[in-house]
């Protein structure tokens, strides 16, 4: 009869620690993406919630 050995954790899983100092290290990329992000939500909510006249400056 053969065994199998299965291992539940993989060894190129990474662990807290590991996850953190990734993030850590890529924190200008992250704060860059969260800000652009944050920009281009604020300018379309904007752009859609005020009326036409004051969208095209017609009076």
């Amino acid at each position: 009869m053969s065994t199998s050995k299965v291992n539940p954790l993989n060894d190129s899983e990474l662990g807290y620690s590991q996850l953190f100092s990734v993030l850590l290290r890529r924190r200008f990329l992250l704060l860059g993406i969260l800000l652009c992000a944050l920009a281009g939500s604020t300018y379309l909510s904007t752009k859609k919630s005020l009326p036409i006249a004051v969208r095209c400056n017609c009076s």
